[in-house]
């Protein structure tokens, strides 16, 4: 469902990062995967400051494009 995509993937990258935190059993497949994951997460904040959306640390998260 795309009105809860970024919602459900804050969620699943939160459970990545947990993973990761607590040392837990990776797969060789996990790890390729956590490469290719890394990887797009780099596009995507590079198109999310193209596309004005950032962190404003007083305010929360904002978007700033499409004005």
């Amino acid at each position: 469902m795309s009105y809860c995509r970024f919602q459900n993937t804050l969620y699943a990258m939160r459970e990545c990062l947990d993973h990761i935190e607590n040392d837990e059993d990776t797969s060789d497949m996990e790890i390729k995967n956590a490469k290719r994951l890394y990887e797009t997460c780099k596009k995507f904040i590079d198109k999310c400051d193209n596309y004005g959306i950032r962190r404003d640390y007083d305010e929360g998260y904002e978007f700033f494009g499409n004005d």
